[in-house]
């Protein structure tokens, strides 16, 4: 059906993706983690879904979070992405604006140490660039996922916030930058973006288990990586809304960079904190003490505080500082994670919790600085160190789940996340279905945590580390499978309207003609009443104007379309459906607008009709009329208009095989069919997402 009818965009038309036979392609999810990358490709079977299977990316030391790369210009009203974005934040420009951290590559000048010696000082647009031909290199370039297929489409996770969803456009500019650098041909791999939030959604949907859509609850999926923690709500398999607040993992593992300089932690002991000592002699490390404490006293006050009213967190960071470390800090947070997550276990229940574990801090063994990854390191790095969050989205400063606010620990922030899921999405409904994923999800706090605010014991989710970039490969095949059914659907529509448009046409004709014979019968009639002093001619050179609504034109069409067109449109579709999706007891039927008729229906226009003496009085009698005479008596006058009566019908008849009158019905069938055909994709549209779960498990 053409694209002018449709009312929304599908993600393969937004990113314009060109797409012909399901199996000429391969479907891969990617999710670009902050923390560790994962991705998964479509298994067909024939023309169907076999499974999702889990591609190795996973486990790659070169991934961090580290800066800003999203801003919004308010006097330009774009976004910026990249090191632009960065340096605009850095300045203090974004006064009025908005900007948010996003997971890349380590954007500092130690990033060389992770790309060999060649790359020096990478732009933050290099970095995202690089990440993802890392990812694409680890793809295809490590023999063991067997992907042969010459075509790709990539659906990469991004974001859930406004903000992001208005820059994907450019974001995925920059990584089809990636993959030509690559000498990769644009046409053999194709790019979506697709929102984090809705991905884990679409894993727990159309995973094994599934959630039950018919519940009658709210159904919650928080994801709790290392960049950022979404959450997406829906009530009846309709979305309530997503939330996304950059409070990953990952500011965990700068608190523990921090307790590491802060605090002694070395195996040896020592007698001066790392910054005290490596500032014994300079005033700045006074500076940073004072500051420390002030923002401290705040948040004794409040678990959290204004940006704005807070000017001391920015000196208190030690980033400025991480020149004391021998290796690069970005390498170093890793480690950390790693650390973390061995202090955790994969599960939550089965880490290194009793003694803890030493972490080498400079890379220099034995006899190195060692940070102590035990109770003491992780409560600190969680309940007791300030962390920053920024807007999430532009346009909702006021909203107070999604400002920016220094938290008095990342414990607080992300309670105050669950406070927002709470009082945004679910003030009314008291037992909601939560899943919990995301690979910082086996922080038993967490699930702790979400049963201490939403009043349920989330279930975590079977593969926490594949969940995006399994729901996206989900996603996939269902953009793939829906644009099939969309066109194949269209297809139907469009034959059974074309297989009954000359009825409608010659209907339309029926009554045009039966309307324009009428208004001549009516101005003769007047005629013959009160005709004296007038010609024929002149009574009858008048303009008629055709109101096809009052004269009942409406009226046939919704007879045409209920006798003729509904039912097979419904009928072919309906067996479309049950020849398709053989394993399902249900009947999804096709429902159409009752209103469709009124909506579709457009009035026409009128048209010049051609007669002549002869037709409009039959035979000998136009020969003894003169149209032009104007003293014809009452007799005469009655008998002209009494022998017009006589051919009505053939009048008609006449009427309905003029050209112009052929032109006119049809223009206005055609544009009567093209109302439907728009009315008849805005239901099309929402059949064909219900759809979904066939599609799925067929």
């Amino acid at each position: 059906m053409n694209n002018k009818y449709k009312n929304q965009i599908s993600i393969l038309d937004k990113f314009h993706i060109q797409t012909g036979n399901i199996r000429d392609y391969c479907i891969i999810g990617i999710d670009p983690g902050a923390g560790e990358w994962s991705a998964c490709v479509v298994e067909l079977l024939g023309n169907t879904m076999f499974g999702v299977q889990d591609l190795y990316v996973l486990n790659d030391g070169r991934t961090c979070k580290d800066s800003s790369v999203l801003y919004y210009a308010k006097a330009a009203d774009y976004w910026i992405i990249g090191n632009r974005a960065r340096n605009l934040a850095d300045n203090g420009e974004k006064k009025g604006s908005f900007f948010e951290n996003f997971k890349v590559l380590p954007g500092s000048d130690y990033a060389k140490e992770c790309y060999e010696h060649d790359f020096n000082n990478p732009t933050m647009e290099e970095l995202m660039v690089r990440n993802f031909q890392c990812i694409v290199e680890r793809l295809f370039g490590e023999g063991c996922n067997n992907l042969e297929k010459e075509k790709y489409i990539f659906f990469v996770g991004r974001p859930a916030s406004a903000g992001w969803e208005d820059a994907e456009l450019a974001y995925r500019d920059m990584l089809y930058h990636a993959i030509e650098i690559q000498g990769v041909e644009k046409e053999n791999i194709q790019i979506a973006m697709v929102s984090e939030a809705q991905a884990s959604l679409a894993a727990e949907i159309y995973g094994k288990k599934g959630l039950d859509l018919q519940s009658g609850r709210c159904q919650v999926v928080i994801d709790v990586g290392s960049s950022t923690v979404d959450a997406i709500v829906i009530r009846d398999g309709e979305l309530m809304g997503e939330y996304s607040r950059q409070i990953g993992a990952g500011c965990i593992e700068e608190n523990m960079l921090e307790v590491f300089l802060y605090d002694d932690c070395c195996a040896a002991g020592v007698e001066k904190n790392r910054l005290e000592a490596f500032f014994s002699d300079d005033s700045k490390y006074e500076k940073i003490v004072l500051h420390r404490q002030q923002l401290r006293e705040k948040l004794q006050e409040s678990s959290y505080v204004s940006e704005m009213d807070s000017p001391q967190f920015k000196f208190s960071k030690i980033s400025m500082f991480n020149s004391i470390l021998v290796d690069p800090p970005a390498l170093t947070r890793f480690q950390l994670r790693i650390g973390k997550e061995d202090y955790f276990g994969l599960n939550g229940n089965d880490g290194i919790k009793s003694s803890g574990q030493w972490i080498d801090m400079n890379g220099v063994p034995d006899g190195g600085d060692f940070l102590r990854i035990n109770k003491i390191t992780m409560d600190k790095a969680i309940y007791q160190m300030p962390v920053f969050v920024p807007c999430t989205e532009y346009g909702e400063k006021d909203n107070p789940y999604k400002s920016s606010y220094i938290y008095r620990s990342y414990y607080d922030a992300l309670a105050h996340f669950m406070d927002g899921v709470k009082e945004m999405f679910l003030a009314e409904e008291p037992v909601p279905d939560v899943i919990l994923t995301g690979g910082a999800s086996a922080m038993p706090f967490v699930a702790q945590l979400i049963q201490e605010k939403l009043d349920v014991m989330p279930v975590n989710s079977a593969q926490p580390s594949y969940t995006v970039s399994r729901g996206l490969a989900y996603i996939g095949y269902t953009e793939f499978k829906k644009q099939e059914e969309l066109t194949a659907i269209s297809q139907i529509i469009d034959k059974v309207l074309g297989e009954n448009k000359w009825k409608l046409s010659y209907d339309i004709r029926t009554v045009f003609s039966e309307w324009v014979v009428n208004e001549r019968l009516k101005t003769l009639e007047n005629w013959k009443e009160s005709g004296y002093g007038t010609s024929i001619y002149q009574a009858l050179d008048t303009t008629y104007y055709y109101n096809s609504k009052k004269l009942g034109e409406m009226t046939l069409v919704k007879k045409w379309w209920i006798d003729s067109v509904q039912s097979a449109i419904v009928d072919e579709i309906r067996e479309r459906f049950e020849k398709l999706y053989k394993n399902t007891n249900i009947r999804y039927n096709f429902i159409i607008n009752p209103q469709i008729v009124e909506n579709a229906y457009k009035e026409s226009r009128t048209t010049c009709v051609e007669y002549s003496w002869a037709d409009l009085f039959g035979g000998w009698t136009a020969f003894f009329l003169d149209p032009y005479k104007t003293d014809y008596y009452s007799d005469k006058r009655s008998k002209f208009y009494y022998k017009a009566l006589e051919h009505r019908t053939s009048m008609e008849e006449g009427v309905r095989q003029q050209q112009s009158v052929i032109n006119l019905s049809n223009e206005h069938t055609d544009e009567i069919i093209a109302g439907f055909k728009k009315e008849l994709y805005k239901d099309l549209v929402i059949y064909v997402e219900g759809l979904t779960p066939y599609i799925i498990r067929q």
